[in-house]
Order: C-alpha cells, then structure tokens, then sequence
C-alpha cells in the first residue's frame, strides 16, 4: 500500500468514524425527545435530605480527567461506557438552571459564564438541579465537588430507574467548568 492510499485509507476510518458519531447524537437526541413525557413521570425527592441519602449510597463508574484552558479549569467525567453528549444544563452560583443544546461554542466561551459547573448530556439533569436550586441554602454546605458528584449520581441514578441500559441508551458524561 502506497503512503497515499494510506493516508486515503486513515481519511476514510476517521469519516465513517465521525459518521457514526453523528447518528449516534441524532438518535440520543432522538432518545430524550421521545422519552421526556416519561421522563415527567419519573421519580423525585420530596426534599434535599432524601436526595442526599440515596445518591449518598450509590455508586458508578467514573473517572476523572483535569484540562486546563485559558481561563477555565475543565474537570471531564467520564461513566463508562462510552458516553454521548446532547445537551447542556448550566447553573449559576444561586443553582438557577438554565439548559442549551450542547455546542462547541458553549465550551469555547465558558470562561466568560460565571458559574460553579456545567454538567452535560440530557434533560434528566434539569430536574437534578431544580431540587439542589430548592435548597440552595443547604447545598452551599457542601462543597462544589461533593455537589457535584451528588447531581452525577443522582442523575445516573435516574437513568437505572427508567431501564436505561448501555445497550439501548447513551450514558452520561458530565463537564465541569470552574472560572479559575
């Protein structure tokens, strides 16, 4: 094989590879589409005691990976397995919720938010958050990573209790982004 058809070759993997990338994306977005009714339905904590016993004995695969960028510190959580990201849910310091649609753009101009994380991939986690913004004077007790990994847990929680499954869903990913 010539270095050209290798290279041809290479070319051709990486654009099946982000081919299948991106109909992976349309049917996660698809997913949560199809499943918010569901979703509404889905079960909740009555109040911020609840919320922190059960994630408190739950656990989930996760790994850690620390980026530093210009202005913003990125902590990236990964739950295996490989996971799909579709939107973006963002809470500010007073944990009021707003959701986007994940975009590169979202990460590029994350330094000029003031917010204490971003966590990312679907709507399950809007409902996550409303409940720490219900007690926003108890969860300042806790400290951004133990919140942090609270609304992960609880949010993976979720998805186990809905069926989700590696085979038939996206699992999460979540982004935090901390203004250095």
């Amino acid at each position: 094989m010539t270095k050209r058809q290798d290279i041809s070759s290479r070319r051709s993997r990486d654009e099946k590879l982000r081919d299948k990338e991106q109909e992976q994306l349309l049917k996660a977005l698809q997913t949560s589409i199809d499943d918010y009714s569901s979703y509404q339905k889905s079960t909740c904590f009555q109040n911020y005691s609840d919320f922190l016993t059960v994630f408190s004995s739950w656990q989930c695969p996760y790994r850690w990976h620390k980026i530093v960028q210009d202005k913003v510190t990125l902590f990236k959580l990964e739950i295996k397995p490989a996971p799909i990201i579709t939107h973006s849910v963002i809470a500010d310091k007073d944990l009021n919720v707003k959701t986007y649609m994940y975009s590169q753009e979202l990460l590029l101009n994350s330094g000029n938010i003031k917010t204490p994380f971003l966590l990312s991939n679907i709507h399950h986690l809007d409902d996550v958050l409303h409940v720490l913004s219900e007690n926003a004077g108890a969860s300042r007790e806790y400290s951004g990573k133990d919140q942090f990994r609270a609304t992960i847990n609880h949010a993976y929680n979720i998805l186990i209790a809905q069926n989700y499954s590696p085979m038939k869903r996206p699992t999460l990913s979540f982004n935090l982004f901390v203004s250095n």
